[in-house]
């Protein structure tokens, strides 16, 4: 069975518009066309949530000595993203 061809973009309109011509003015498959969106991960940063003291112990000195530290937390950023998809012409494959 061949793969279904699908369109992405980040514009909702125009993947709205795109839709609307293959159901009305496309051939054959074109008219089963689907809509439908998803999300795509876009960047991912490490940011502090919390600032703390911890007591380390000096291997050198033998002291305890108060260390400044830092609790992160990877935070990632995602955009919608918008697709149109429809059933592969056969014809189109070679005459699979």
């Amino acid at each position: 069975m061949p793969e279904p061809v699908v369109y992405t973009t980040s514009d909702k309109a125009k993947r709205d518009e795109l839709w609307r011509e293959l159901r009305t003015r496309g051939r054959g498959v074109e008219r089963l066309a689907v809509r439908f969106s998803g999300v795509e991960l876009v960047k991912e940063e490490t940011v502090v949530v919390r600032t703390g003291y911890s007591w380390i112990k000096n291997p050198e000195t033998g002291k305890r000595e108060r260390t400044l530290v830092n609790v992160t937390k990877a935070v990632p950023t995602y955009q919608s993203t918008w697709s149109v998809s429809h059933p592969a012409e056969i014809d189109t494959l070679g005459g699979e």
